[in-house]
């Protein structure tokens, strides 16, 4: 139900999921995956719950965005329940960093793979906004998440050179948490 709008849509978040390789494994791939799996489900879960208030804080993120007469640039609801769940743990503090930084991994993976589904970066921005305020509101609480920022700085960067607005080079080797089966 949750990817009626767009089925293929499906596959970009399950193969942005760290898998095991013949280089990868052992036990850090698998905390890595417990951290990821055990939130996702709660998200799913969620979302399944109450898909119209997902739907709808989709649709108010950024106003006459999306086109429900071309729903295949669409993007399913569980986005909403990542942000929100991502929100409400981090600042709650029932979010390790290193979850955090295993979560906002595989949602790097996974807005990468919706960037194909959009015209623009507006609403991968607004995205990114609301990870800031996440951090921000953390910061508030005197949490200091070393790696977070660092991450979502990424991401911002995916984001323009996809888009062809990079303000500069991004140093590739600059040092934030990766997820297992990209080091």
């Amino acid at each position: 139900m949750l990817f009626e709008h767009d089925p293929s849509e499906l596959s970009v978040w399950i193969s942005a999921i760290p898998k095991a390789h013949s280089t990868v494994s052992g036990p850090l791939l698998t905390v890595q995956q417990i951290y990821l799996l055990s939130f996702l489900d709660d998200c799913f879960k969620r979302a399944q719950q109450f898909p119209y208030r997902y739907i709808e804080q989709l649709t108010t993120l950024v106003p006459d965005y999306f086109s429900w007469s071309n729903s295949s640039r669409v993007v399913s609801c569980v986005l909403m329940a990542i942000l929100e769940q991502f929100h409400a743990k981090m600042v709650g503090q029932h979010l390790s960093t290193d979850a955090a930084v295993v979560i906002l991994g595989y949602l790097r993976r996974v807005l990468l793979g919706l960037m194909g589904k959009m015209d623009d970066d507006k609403f991968l921005e607004a995205v990114m906004l609301q990870l800031d305020a996440t951090v921000a509101a953390a910061k508030d609480k005197g949490q200091d998440r070393p790696g977070v920022e660092t991450l979502i700085e990424a991401m911002r960067h995916d984001i323009k050179a996809v888009f062809h607005m990079s303000g500069g080079a991004y140093n590739e080797a600059a040092d934030f948490p990766r997820l297992v089966d990209e080091q």
